[in-house]
């Protein structure tokens, strides 16, 4: 198994689609046929999640596959827990391979070869959000692939103190999605966000969330 780990306490990539495709295309020779992609908060107990991951993409290579998503019932799923208190981190659990909208960025894998035919978007994702939420829709649009939550256990942060945030830079990588997609989907369902591509329910709902989060800031 080759471990790359992308180092950016330097800010030298403007962003995670940025880092990722970088780094990637500089090792490309010593990349194995499966790419995971995960943050640096996940742990794990032992190597069961591994070994679905390759059973997975050996049988079928041409699907994406996480640790929770958005399936269009339109609640998360995932069976993941905290490392310190061991308590499931998401109210709606699974017990079998699901198929989502969309999965989290925190753990995801594909085949190399879905990597190359897709690869992350730069433009649209110039932050450090929803990168692999674009990606899920970019492969069903470009190659027809699904995206599939599966149900083993991983752990993904510390407690339950820094949860999720629909920060400024999350709200305008949204309004880009929503914008690249128009033309194909109606909806975006994001792990913690769903959204019209609309464009006036789009901007009303993106505006709302950002007064929201001043309005946080404020008190």
């Amino acid at each position: 198994v080759k471990k790359l780990f992308i180092d950016n306490i330097s800010n030298n990539y403007p962003s995670c689609a940025n880092a990722y495709n970088t780094e990637l295309r500089k090792h490309r020779n010593e990349l194995g046929e499966i790419l995971i992609f995960l943050h640096q908060d996940i742990a794990f107990d032992d190597n069961i999640w591994l070994e679905r991951i390759v059973r997975e993409l050996a049988d079928n290579p041409n699907q994406i596959l996480g640790f929770a998503g958005m399936p269009k019932a339109g609640r998360t799923i995932s069976n993941m827990r905290y490392l310190k208190t061991k308590q499931l981190i998401t109210r709606t659990q699974l017990k079998e391979k699901t198929e989502v909208e969309s999965l989290d960025e925190c753990c995801f894998a594909m085949t190399k070869k879905i990597y190359n035919k897709v690869r992350f978007d730069e433009e649209t994702c110039s932050h450090w959000h929803l990168y692999a939420v674009d990606f899920c829709y970019e492969a069903r649009r470009k190659i027809e692939l699904k995206s599939y939550v599966i149900p083993e256990l991983i752990y993904h942060k510390y407690d339950g103190t820094s949860g999720l945030s629909t920060d400024l830079h999350f709200l305008k990588t949204l309004w880009k999605i929503t914008k690249k997609y128009r033309k194909n989907y109606s909806f975006i369902f994001t792990p913690c966000y769903i959204i019209s591509t609309s464009p006036v329910k789009a901007l009303a709902k993106l505006t709302k969330s950002a007064i929201k989060n001043l309005t946080k800031q404020a008190n």
